[in-house]
Order: C-alpha cells, then structure tokens, then sequence
C-alpha cells in the first residue's frame, strides 16, 4: 500500500492532505473535496472507504430530534419532490440531512446512499461484503423504552424512517398522517438495541 493521501471530515466539508509514507505533519495546505454540509446540531461527521478504495462514504446527521421545522411540505409541492428526491429525502432546514452519500475519492459524483438515518455515527465498512455500517441515536421524547437505537448495514436506496417513521412502519405520532406515501417502504435496522443507550461506535 502506498497511501497518497490524508481525509479529514470537518463539519462543513471534507478535505485532504497530500501524503508520502513517513509523513508527521502535514507537507501544504488543504485541498477541499466536498463543501457546504449543513454544520449545526449533528455537526460530527463520518468518512469511511470502500475496500477497494474507489468510494467515499459521508454520514450527515439530522439537524434536529425530529424535523420540527422542517415544515410540513416542500417547496413546490410533494409530489414534485418525491418525484425528483431520493425515497425519504427531507427539505427545508433538513435538507441534505439524515443521510449518507458517496463520492469518488476526489469528492465528485455526489450522490445520496440512504435516507431517514437521524445520526448515522461510527461509520465503517463490513470487510467481507464491503457494505457501509453505523450505529444510529433515535429520536427522543416517545418514551423511556421507545424508540430503540439500531447498528445497520446502509443499504442502497433503502430510507431507515426517520422523521415520519422507526424501526419499519411504526409512525411517530408527531408526524402522523404525512407521508402515507412512505408507509411500509422503511428498512428494518439489522441489530436492535435498548432506547437511549446512545451507541457511539461499531467494529468488525
């Protein structure tokens, strides 16, 4: 292996330093891949790569517990944006959040993985199948046992639920009757665990 280069997520953007084997510091300034991600509230990010090198993986986290003001529709209407959005992609304050993308390793060909991951944290990759996987902090404020926090492969095109719905086709009740559209259609995390135990990481 001979690596070229050093990845940093900042909160706002992703950047990378040229490197040689043997380096300690940093030999010149940094050169900014991937820029304007929605910094506040969930500001810490997550890159992972492929194994084999050739995709750059980015967690945003949601920029709130769940999408108090995001507003009930999008600008120009629903249906045009379901049509033109990933499957349960949010808008307003929320967009660009709750979600993972990818990108070449330069930061080009953004494109959207997942929906509906309110904080997508620990990000790795499964070295057998080379799938992305995080842990992921739900929402608060239904009830000491409810939600539960989940670790998931982050499979692609799937929406994991949130603002509308957890763990499947369970609605949360502050968003009831919103998204119809979205009923039945969110992922099941792979593993659960307990409500509020507030996971941070994960390993294989």
């Amino acid at each position: 292996n001979d690596p070229q280069w050093v990845y940093v997520a900042n909160s706002d953007s992703i950047v990378r330093f040229a490197y040689r084997n043997g380096d300690l510091k940093a030999s010149g300034d940094p050169q900014t891949i991937v820029d304007n991600i929605p910094a506040n509230h969930h500001w810490t990010r997550d890159i992972a790569f492929s194994p084999d090198g050739k995709t750059l993986y980015l967690s945003v986290g949601s920029g709130s517990n769940v999408a108090e003001d995001m507003g009930k529709r999008p600008r120009g209407g629903l249906d045009a944006w379901v049509k033109s959005k990933p499957l349960g992609a949010s808008w307003g304050s929320e967009a660009g959040r709750a979600e993972v993308r990818a990108f070449d390793p330069d930061g080009k060909n953004g494109r959207v993985v997942a929906t509906g991951l309110r904080n997508c944290s620990g990000m790795t990759v499964q070295p057998a199948t080379g799938a992305p996987w995080c842990v992921v902090n739900e929402r608060d404020a239904l009830g000491d046992n409810v939600p539960a926090e989940y670790a998931t492969s982050v499979r692609e095109g799937a929406f994991y639920g949130w603002p509308w719905y957890y763990i499947g086709n369970n609605e949360d009740p502050r968003h009831k009757g919103e998204r119809p559209d979205l009923a039945g259609k969110a992922d099941i995390p792979d593993v659960l665990m307990q409500a509020h135990s507030a996971p941070r990481n994960i390993a294989f």
